[in-house]
């Protein structure tokens, strides 16, 4: 008996051993008869998922099922490549390596299942910061799973870590540590990670070549589309490595379908957010000036001076010195402090804080929620975000978006 979702379509099929279909949830799914796999997950009865993922559905005989779903079903297959991935895997840390649309989160979440299924618990760190599975875009995130089915894109983080970004570029350090944390800090018998379709350049295969270093997975799987050319003969002999050819049947994205998969993402996990305030004294403060400022108060007055705006707080370096303002102060004058300086002078304006996407931290510095700037002014921060409890330290981002998602800018410094 169906529980009923409401406006939903309902459909009946037939397939054959070996036929399948994609569809997006929510769905409700009736086996009436045969075998039927969902994500490689085998199920019986009724299976009804309320959140939006795709679900792959395969028949291995011939099978008899009643759908009710908003979408239309596709016919497509299992890929034989995971198929032959998955005789290779077992326990231990593997890593999947492809460009975007090659099919890495499919086939982790078909291996996912496979693994559990097999009475293994698995692990899966989600490194694919502007593409998320698993928790919000911007973050490193990790869940352990023991129970099927497996359907990734439901799951909340049990860790995350924030970069902030959508893009590993110039944030190479950043993503190896976060990645490292979560291998050595998640528990399972198999653990897969998945990472960014950004592979092609030298500082994208510099990136992968030391977080394989950094990690020392047991498997490496190279799902190959020609994009791996330069990468996979690098990786050094002592490490097990595998390829795969990327499947057909993995459809490309435009990248407008990929700007709203991630619009989705943050609006899901900025909806029904409040704003609060926090006081700057009582927090940890990251990747901002406002954070370990070590410019006395009398220097300040004379920047302020100097540039012509009222110069916040600053960090002086052994070769830069970096500034916040409350406003982007004159280039000319900016190039005449490093001339009497004979430093860097980098300057960013509190004015393009606003609607910055930020990072609510535990005391390890371990990201417990995501949220939005909206204000600072007298010691304290206003951060729109979910997150309910106090935390302990903020680590400041690097792109803006509005309470929707959209994308509405970026962090900037001002021009010298």
């Amino acid at each position: 008996m169906w529980m009923g979702l409401s406006g939903l379509r309902e459909v009946e099929l037939t397939l054959k051993s070996g036929e399948g279909i994609i569809l997006n949830s929510p769905a409700e799914i009736r086996v009436i008869n045969g075998d039927v796999e969902v994500w490689g997950a085998k199920i019986s009865g009724e299976l009804r998922i309320e959140g939006e993922a795709p679900l792959l559905i395969e028949s291995s005989s011939e099978s008899r099922l009643m759908i009710r779903s908003f979408s239309q079903p596709i016919e497509t297959r299992v890929p034989d490549s995971w198929k032959e991935v998955e005789k290779t895997v077992d326990e231990g840390i593997i890593i999947f390596i492809g460009s975007s649309d090659s099919g890495k989160s499919s086939m982790i979440a078909y291996l996912a299942n496979k693994l559990v299924a097999r009475g293994l618990k698995v692990g899966i760190v989600d490194s694919d910061i502007g593409q998320k599975d698993i928790g919000p875009v911007g973050t490193i995130s990790s869940a352990v799973f023991s129970d099927l089915p497996i359907i990734p894109w439901l799951r909340e983080p049990d860790k995350m870590y924030f970069i902030g970004d959508k893009t590993p570029r110039g944030h190479m350090l950043p993503m190896v540590v976060g990645v490292k944390l979560l291998v050595d800090m998640t528990r399972a018998d198999a653990l897969l990670i998945n990472t960014t379709g950004y592979v092609s350049d030298d500082a994208a295969v510099e990136l992968k070549l030391r977080k394989i270093e950094a990690i020392q997975p047991d498997l490496v799987v190279g799902i190959e589309d020609g994009s791996l050319r330069n990468l996979l003969p690098r990786i050094p002999h002592f490490f097990r490595k595998i390829q795969v050819k990327a499947p057909n049947e993995i459809r490309k994205k435009s990248a407008a379908e990929r700007m709203e998969r991630r619009r989705k993402n943050v609006e899901r996990y900025i909806r029904g957010s409040n704003e609060i305030e926090l006081e700057m004294e009582s927090l940890f403060i990251q990747w901002s000036p406002l954070g370990g400022g070590n410019i006395r108060d009398e220097l300040l007055d004379f920047l302020s001076r100097e540039l012509k705006v009222r110069v916040v707080c600053g960090h002086e370096g052994p070769s830069s010195i970096y500034l916040l303002a409350e406003d982007c102060p004159n280039a000319e004058n900016i190039r005449r402090i490093e001339l009497f300086t004979g430093k860097k002078v980098i300057v960013e304006a509190l004015s393009n804080y606003i609607n910055l996407y930020v990072g609510l931290l535990d005391d390890r510095g371990f990201c417990e929620g995501v949220g939005l700037l909206k204000g600072i002014s007298d010691g304290k921060i206003r951060v729109l975000t979910r997150y309910s409890s106090k935390p302990r330290g903020l680590r400041f981002g690097f792109i803006k978006f509005s309470s929707n998602g959209y994308e509405i800018g970026r962090r900037e410094i001002c021009r010298s």
